[in-house]
């Protein structure tokens, strides 16, 4: 009874044992494939289960195919492949390699017995293969073809050494003569920190080609040996994985590259057009009624920028990776930084395109903005510029220029053709006859540089005050850059005018008692024999004294 129980349990366990192998090397349902590497060769494809599954189905058969080529005395027609019903067994003698099933023939859409041949002949080449290679001339081939190999890789990296070298020779030579390149009308580059980029860039590429020889060497040499070929094709795959990966997702990508060099090219034939039509107008060759030369320039430029924001959002969701979550991080990043850091220069870029068609001001205007007065040498999107007279560059902010009160001394007289008024007041007491001081500031004011006699000069007599009269000499000039030297011309002929004709200027202060003082009417209002009073003398009792000094006398 024991030994009929060993035996049953025995039979068990070989049938389940029979069954493991069976298993192992057919596989139940081929819904995953895996292919079988013998020493970095693909001879086929197995099917399994699951990718797990195929997997280690075929490393079992690679392995079994490893174990053929190291025994010398299986030779190679003894491998064949016999069909029995829906299965095919590949046998080297009496080893088994592999047992196909009808899934394996139609995961690769062959019938059993093509399938069988194919695995047949793929094992017996592979096999011949790695025998022949293991040979001694093979190895003395091998050996040679690595010294041939190894003798050009140093020529080959001795003459990239020395032709960068030269390069960067021939480089620092031009740099030591050249000072600038132009890159545009009127901006150059200059040539040393040009050069030394280049440099750089030149030494990396010689690095980078010297390591992919080396690599590339390498890969080689290990590939000519049977026992390295794995490991040579683990350093091989990665490189030409991520290329054939590059080249697979760059076809793909080709209709994308295709509307972005659409889009690109519309960009461009636009903003040729708008660059046309500006110079067209600056030309005076065409015009628009209503719209300011002036405006052409910094319209075109706004124009411009936003054909230019246009289409890189067009272009964007082309870009490969737009929709990965790290592109979409850098967007939100860059959103908030425009967002939160930005707020004083979107108001500054408001208040420059305000500016630019609220013609306040234009560039060469003589103006006051705040504190600050002289001319306007720029006008952009952020700042505008005056130069004071003392040649002094104020920048103020287009936001700040905006909230300020603008004095322009040049829009009348450049735009108007009306000249600008210049005045100045002088004061003079009541004794000096008014007909004759207007008269020496007309003259005065005829006199000076850059005042026009057409229209004539003017006096006006702004106050009447306690000791004196205001005169305000107005002028005419269309040289308001020029005022403040106009002014000082002005002043000094004033002087000099005055003077002249016996006028002193002063503003006088009085404190007199009127008994006794002569008069400040001037003399042409007063009579012939008009003589100046006399004081009058009382005692403290209010009587006047019994003789009485002659008016004449000088008390």
């Amino acid at each position: 009874m024991t030994t009929a129980l060993q035996r049953v349990l025995s039979a068990v366990l070989l049938i389940l044992a029979i069954g493991g192998t069976a298993a192992a090397a057919t596989g139940d349902v081929g819904t995953a494939r895996a292919p079988v590497v013998f020493h970095g060769a693909t001879l086929f494809n197995v099917a399994a289960a699951n990718a797990p599954a195929a997997d280690r189905r075929a490393a079992l058969v690679a392995k079994r195919v490893d174990a053929v080529a190291n025994d010398p005395s299986v030779p190679l027609d003894a491998i064949r492949g016999t069909v029995t019903g829906s299965t095919a067994t590949i046998k080297a003698g009496d080893q088994t390699i592999l047992v196909l099933s009808q899934q394996d023939a139609a995961s690769v859409d062959l019938q059993l017995p093509e399938a069988t041949d194919r695995a047949v002949k793929a094992i017996a080449d592979a096999v011949r293969q790695d025998r022949e290679s293991r040979s001694p001339e093979a190895r003395a081939r091998n050996i040679a073809i690595t010294l041939l190999a190894l003798i050009a890789l140093i020529l080959a990296a001795t003459f990239a050494w020395w032709l960068v070298g030269r390069l960067i020779r021939a480089l620092r030579a031009r740099s030591a003569s050249d000072k600038a390149v132009d890159v545009a009308p009127g901006v150059g580059v200059p040539v040393r920190p040009l050069t030394e980029v280049t440099i750089s860039f030149l030494r990396l590429a010689r690095l980078v080609l010297l390591g992919l020889m080396a690599y590339f060497f390498l890969s080689f040499v290990l590939a000519l040996f049977p026992a390295k070929r794995d490991l040579a094709a683990s350093l091989t795959a990665p490189f030409f994985g991520s290329l054939t990966a590059f080249g697979n997702g760059l076809l793909g990508w080709l209709p994308h590259l295709a509307l972005i060099v659409l889009i690109a090219f519309v960009a461009f034939e636009v903003m040729t057009f708008m660059r046309i039509m500006r110079d067209e107008m600056l030309a005076g060759r065409f015009a628009i009624r209503g719209f300011e030369q002036d405006w052409t320039e910094p319209t075109y430029r706004i124009l411009s920028f936003f054909v230019a924001a246009v289409a890189v959002m067009a272009i964007l969701p082309q870009v490969p990776g737009f929709d990965t979550p790290s592109f979409k991080a850098v967007g939100l990043v860059l959103s908030a930084l425009v967002t939160f850091g930005s707020a004083s220069t979107v108001a500054n870029i408001f208040g420059g395109v305000v500016l630019i068609y609220v013609p306040s001001f234009r560039v060469g205007d003589f103006v006051k903005i705040g504190d600050a007065e002289g001319e306007v040498i720029s006008k952009t999107l952020f700042v505008t510029q005056i130069k004071t007279t003392k040649n002094v560059v104020v920048s103020m902010p287009n936001s700040a220029v905006i909230g300020a009160t603008v004095f322009n001394y040049s829009t009348t007289t450049v735009r108007g053709n009306v000249p600008l008024i210049l005045h100045t007041t002088v004061t003079l007491g009541y004794d000096v006859p008014w007909r004759d001081v207007e008269a020496a500031l007309v003259a005065a004011a005829l006199k000076t540089a850059n005042i026009v006699a057409e229209p004539a000069p003017f006096v006006r007599q702004t106050s009447l005050d306690d000791s004196y009269v205001s005169y305000e000499i107005n002028a005419f000039t269309t040289a308001p850059l020029l005022m403040f030297t106009t002014y000082s011309d002005l002043h000094a002929n004033m002087q000099d005018e005055c003077n002249a004709r016996g006028i002193e200027i002063l503003s006088p202060g009085y404190h007199a008692v009127r008994d006794g003082n002569h008069t400040t009417i001037p003399e042409n209002y007063l009579a012939p024999d008009y003589r100046a009073p006399g004081f009058r003398v009382e005692n403290a009792t209010g009587e006047r004294p019994t003789q009485a000094p002659p008016a004449s006398a000088d008390l």
